[in-house]
């Protein structure tokens, strides 16, 4: 049953922290280059189990850099600081998520 508590309040957390990102900076939202993101954002904060979350990670792995460096090309920096801010609201969810599955 803790287990099982722990958990939720995971997904609870973490999809707080996504909506006080999206309440924050609404362009996250609206910017094509930075809605990715926010969807890898919503999916690793209601993926239950392990083997989702890394294939998330996996995936993570070949698409962000991409991202990265499409908003680079643009040269615009307000984009890759928003940018950045979105990976690092990311690997916090991860890291809570990576925490409460070994809990």
């Amino acid at each position: 049953m803790a287990r099982i508590t722990v958990r939720l309040l995971s997904i609870a957390s973490d999809l707080q922290l996504v909506l006080i990102l999206l309440a924050t900076y609404p362009r996250f939202m609206s910017e094509e280059l930075l809605v990715p993101i926010t969807i890898l954002n919503i999916l690793a904060c209601i993926s239950i189990h392990s083997t989702v979350l890394y294939g998330i990670v996996v995936f993570d792995s070949t698409l962000l850099p991409a991202i990265y460096n499409c908003i680079q090309s643009l040269g615009d920096a307000k984009l890759v600081k928003w940018f950045i801010v979105g990976l690092v609201v990311h690997v916090t969810i991860i890291m809570n998520k990576i925490l409460a599955n070994t809990i």
